[in-house]
């Protein structure tokens, strides 16, 4: 009667514990919320043996965690291990409801394809994991997003103006690759106030902004 819901009890404890950093605060409240009804409900089937609520319970907090919880390899970028953009709006949604301030960087390589072409398969995997080493020095490896195939998102807590001026200059520089040395163009816009309309707008529009737009380089 109790194994089942003692099981689900101590799986979600462990996903609680082990995984919370990777969790969304929707996933984190319901994974409590259901260790909350398992526990409520063991007690109550404890001194009420009678009612054998235990697999209602277990039921509804399966169904809970069905809703929620997806697959975190949908929000993991294969190509780079990165965050993608699934993982990136579920994050701008966490943020704006704590209305927390943060700030983005947008990177953008404006001609990963022609590059591509030139590098070939082996060479392009070589550069893209050189420019995401490099962003990912700038930023908790949780707050940089690869949201299109020639896009990354820095999300900051503040000094967006330094980083993406840091960003500017490094991609002035030229990348080694294999026996190579080339640029990598690359547009770099900033977001300063963060809000869920503005972010739609700047990741739609950044290929079209040049250097003298408002917060590109």
């Amino acid at each position: 009667l109790y194994g089942l819901p003692v099981l689900y009890l101590g799986l979600g404890v462990f996903f609680v514990c082990r995984y919370r950093q990777r969790v969304t605060n929707l996933q984190f409240y319901t994974i409590l919320v259901y260790v909350v009804i398992l526990l409520t409900s063991m007690v109550v089937q404890y001194f009420f043996p009678e009612l054998l609520i235990t697999g209602v319970a277990t039921t509804l907090s399966i169904l809970m965690m069905f809703l929620t919880l997806q697959n975190p390899d949908t929000y993991i970028d294969k190509a780079t291990g990165l965050y993608g953009r699934p993982a990136f709006f579920q994050r701008i949604g966490d943020v704006l409801g704590k209305k927390a301030r943060r700030e983005l960087v947008v990177v953008h390589l404006t001609d990963m394809r022609q590059l591509g072409n030139l590098l070939g398969l082996e060479g392009s995997a070589l550069l893209l994991s050189q420019i995401t080493a490099f962003l990912s020095t700038l930023c908790k490896k949780k707050e940089l997003f690869r949201v299109e195939d020639d896009r990354c998102v820095l999300l900051l807590k503040s000094g967006s103006q330094a980083v993406a001026q840091y960003i500017h200059e490094r991609f002035a520089d030229k990348w080694r690759v294999m026996d190579s040395e080339i640029f990598v163009p690359a547009t770099v816009c900033r977001l300063p106030q963060l809000s869920y309309a503005a972010t739609l707008q700047r990741l739609a529009d950044i290929s079209g902004q040049g250097p003298e737009e408002d917060h590109c380089h």
